[in-house]
């Protein structure tokens, strides 16, 4: 499998798992598998640019995420927010419509830490909402 594998994404500038667990076996195993010297170098460089999502989120596009949708899904309270869950799962969905819903508070931060604010601690360091008047479809 890791024979296989390793062409596949030879010339990848990113590769991104969905676990850990892929992640480790890629990093940390595929190498030591490979005995043929050319698969083996090809075994390194992926390791290098392989990635589990939240890492290459964090690690590789930066401290700064962004998200755009469109302003009549903004709302100002949880209470709020209870209501439009209600609203969104209360009738069929329409062809197109997404099947998750992401809350933004702000970027992560703690104080716990010798009590100085460290933001960025679990996600990045900055969260901007660009709203469009032109409602998001599909």
């Amino acid at each position: 499998m890791a024979a296989r594998t390793i062409p596949l994404f030879r010339d990848a500038e990113y590769v991104v798992v969905p676990s850990g667990s892929c992640a480790w076996m890629v990093k940390q195993e595929y190498p030591g598998l490979m005995h043929d010297p050319v698969l083996k170098v090809d075994a390194e460089r992926l390791a290098a640019r392989t990635f589990e999502l939240s890492q290459f989120l964090v690690k590789v596009l930066g401290d700064a995420h962004v998200a755009v949708f469109d302003r009549e899904t903004l709302v100002e309270s949880l209470e709020q927010l209870g209501v439009f869950f209600e609203a969104w799962h209360a009738e069929a969905p329409e062809p197109g419509r997404g099947a998750a819903m992401h809350v933004i508070t702000g970027p992560s931060r703690t104080a716990d830490i010798e009590l100085t604010l460290t933001r960025g601690v679990h996600g990045p360091k900055e969260v901007h909402a660009v709203f469009v008047d032109t409602p998001i479809r599909g």
